[in-house]
């Protein structure tokens, strides 16, 4: 790897020779990249036997026409790929994604991601070639994910030097690229001879995230789940993890979403490889193939009850802090509202109120609990649900009125602390002595430095020390014994 490393290095120019922003880059010749095309040299052309009509695929015709290879890229290897070409490279993976030995598709990999590299050599237009380069990387990573361990240094060290030549020489769009690519090509290599480092793998994930590598990311995640020990669902704190941060992939691009798309490429990108290796029948996402707003809204619903799905698996498991769990209940609720069905959100957020009990009681866990409580009183009234809107609201008088009393408290709290920082008053001696008291039977009590309050106590106020003893009197001291007479 160490010859990557090396041609990957940002070519010397001179003031003269600065590229413009619409001049392709110079790509590298890699070893990896001459592997590829040796030992796909001999790849059989013939990609499917799926034939062009539903017709002649029943019946099996042997002269009906079958898609090969050369009708790609041509008998000799000529043809320009372009845009136009995405389906059917995407119908080719789809036939060995259906085949029981999943080797047979990474020669096809190695061939498509070396012939995409070859033919962005050859491209004068940058936007032509940027197309070529992103897919020729998106078939790397999809070597990554066929790979035995999800783990392939070698085609991380192609993805690695495409990203170092485009930062070298369009530093101005591509640096963060760069340094994020270091990383993952880094912790790569170490995976290569601990595939099973569960902490590597995760920050690999991360970092995937970091890249806009969404897929790629999930990839990493599902071979934790694959590779966790077995324990009972309600204490798999680990995989309730990885369930929360594959819901937070499928809600980066519920926000993606929602802010302007270009050509969508990258979402679709997702979705085919999503339906293809993932997506259960019957559940796959909607596939955007531009701008539509209705397609797009099509799938922003599916990605939203495939975020919950994953939320929900996380709220099986009991051995999770409560807080956390009812972060995860809003997700889940809000999710549900976005798609109209304000029952399934007002059950999701009554069915877990119960996590509520476990919270320590103080000035900002009561505010919180009084929106929680605001928000069942407003999914109730959407639903039409009487029973759910009184108990929200008797819930509601008894919270907010214990909130106003340690409002009140925190209040004369402040306001006190601020009198004694003017000079306005003094705390004597005794005071600083039962407050000293107080704050050492807390420590010895085990409690953490900003633990939330008790019950009825404001936030950083110590608790009033207890009242000493009475002092008794000292005992008479005992009478001598009498000596005994003989």
């Amino acid at each position: 790897m160490a010859e990557e490393q090396e041609n990957a290095r940002p070519p010397e120019r001179g003031a003269a020779d600065e590229p413009r922003s619409t001049d392709p880059i110079t790509l590298r010749h890699m070893r990896v990249e001459s592997e590829y095309r040796r030992e796909t040299r001999n790849l059989h052309r013939e990609e499917r036997d799926q034939y062009s009509n539903w017709m002649l695929n029943l019946v099996k015709l042997q002269r009906a026409p079958k898609v090969t290879i050369a009708s790609l890229v041509g008998t000799r290897g000529d043809v320009n790929l372009g845009f136009h070409h995405e389906d059917p490279l995407r119908d080719t993976f789809d036939f060995y994604r259906r085949k029981d030995d999943r080797s047979e598709m990474l020669p096809v990999l190695k061939f498509y991601a070396a012939y995409l590299m070859q033919q962005a050599r050859k491209e004068t237009n940058f936007r032509s070639q940027l197309f070529l380069l992103f897919k020729a990387v998106d078939l790397l990573r999809m070597i990554v994910q066929y790979s035995p361990y999800s783990v392939s240094p070698e085609a991380e060290s192609l993805v690695f030097c495409i990203f170092t030549d485009l930062g070298s020489q369009k530093p101005e769009r591509f640096k963060n690229y760069v340094q994020n690519e270091g990383t993952i090509y880094a912790i790569v290599k170490q995976l290569r001879n601990m595939p099973n480092d569960i902490n590597l793998r995760l920050r690999l994930a991360q970092e995937l995230v970091r890249q806009t590598m969404v897929f790629d990311a999930l990839v990493q995640y599902d071979f934790l789940l694959r590779v966790y020990p077995k324990v009972p669902v309600e204490f798999d704190t680990r995989r309730a993890g990885v369930y929360i941060r594959i819901a937070e992939l499928f809600g980066e691009l519920i926000a993606n979403t929602a802010r302007p798309l270009g050509d969508g490429r990258k979402l679709r990108n997702f979705i085919e490889r999503y339906n293809r290796d993932y997506a259960e029948k019957g559940e796959e996402i909607p596939i955007v193939t531009g701008r539509d707003p209705a397609q797009i809204a099509r799938a922003a619903e599916v990605l939203r009850l495939t975020a919950n799905r994953w939320y929900e698996r996380a709220l099986k498991v009991r051995g999770m802090g409560p807080r956390q769990l009812l972060n995860i209940v809003y997700e889940v609720s809000r999710n549900y509202e976005h798609l109209g069905r304000p029952g399934d959100a007002l059950e999701t957020l009554r069915g877990n109120y119960v996590h509520w009990r476990k919270v320590p009681v103080g000035l900002d866990t009561l505010q919180e609990r009084v929106k929680y409580l605001d928000l069942i009183a407003a999914l109730a009234v959407k639903a039409r649900e009487r029973a759910a809107m009184s108990w929200a609201n008797e819930e509601l008088r008894e919270h907010r009125g214990a909130l106003a009393k340690l409002q009140t408290q925190a209040a004369k709290y402040q306001a006190r602390k601020e009198a004694i920082l003017r000079g306005d008053e003094e705390v004597g001696p005794t005071e600083l002595a039962a407050q000293f008291t107080a704050a050492t039977a807390r420590k010895g009590r085990g409690a953490a430095k900003g633990a939330p309050a008790r019950p009825g106590e404001a936030p950083g106020e110590e608790p009033e020390a207890p009242a000493a003893p009475a002092e008794r009197p000292a005992p008479r001291p005992a009478a001598p014994a009498r000596r005994r007479g003989r």
